[in-house]
């Protein structure tokens, strides 16, 4: 009798404490999950600015649709296209055909794509002249100005976000199945996730 109340409050006081690390290391996995899903939303949103710049530029091409591609309006495109560095060129499609271009002016760009013809936004990675790039599709006046971002920005942002939070993010135009953590953008069609356990600290 006097070994068992010996150990029954010492076993009891084990129970105790473990509990109290696993409910506290439990407590810890919650929180660090939480603060992933705000690194998560917070780079969307930083990703959702560049294509934010994208928009406004296809509504400032508006105005030149329907316009013969001439000097005068690939002098126009070129000096917004100029205004963000992040973006290689700004393109007008009328009736399914590439008609006229910040970069490339009266000549067809040739990229053969369903958003020549889009109504709805879309997002196409395109390499092209040895510059890869998102060519990004926008429905404006029954036309379609696409505007193409440099996939070296896009690049930047993950990479600079990697190093600040140490954690690994991909930039996706599909959802994947079964990631750890994925996030679409609310507002475009492109989904960031973290793909591995051991890039946000769960074991």
């Amino acid at each position: 009798m006097s070994l068992r109340r010996k150990v029954l409050p010492a076993l009891l006081a084990l129970l105790v404490l473990c509990s109290g690390v696993l409910s506290s290391l439990m407590q810890w996995k919650q929180d660090e999950k939480k603060v992933r899903e705000n690194a998560l939303n917070d780079l969307i949103s930083i990703i959702d600015a560049e294509f934010e710049s994208a928009q406004a530029m296809a509504a400032l091409a508006e105005s030149y649709i329907g316009k013969t591609c001439n000097d005068e309006v690939v002098r126009s495109l070129s000096r917004m296209n100029a205004s963000v560095e992040f973006i290689r060129s700004i393109n007008i499609i009328e009736n399914g055909e590439w008609s006229c271009s910040s970069l490339e002016g009266r000549q067809s760009l040739g990229i053969n794509s369903a958003g020549t013809t889009t109504r709805t936004l879309m997002i196409q990675y395109v390499n092209r002249q040895r510059t890869e790039m998102y060519m990004t599709y926008f429905p404006v006046k029954e036309q379609v100005v696409a505007v193409a971002i440099y996939k070296a920005a896009i690049d930047k942002i993950l990479y600079d976000f990697s190093r600040d939070e140490n954690i690994e993010a991909q930039f996706l135009l599909e959802p994947i199945n079964n990631p750890v953590m994925q996030a679409g953008s609310a507002s475009f069609p492109f989904w960031i996730t973290f793909n591995t356990q051991e890039s946000w600290g769960i074991i």
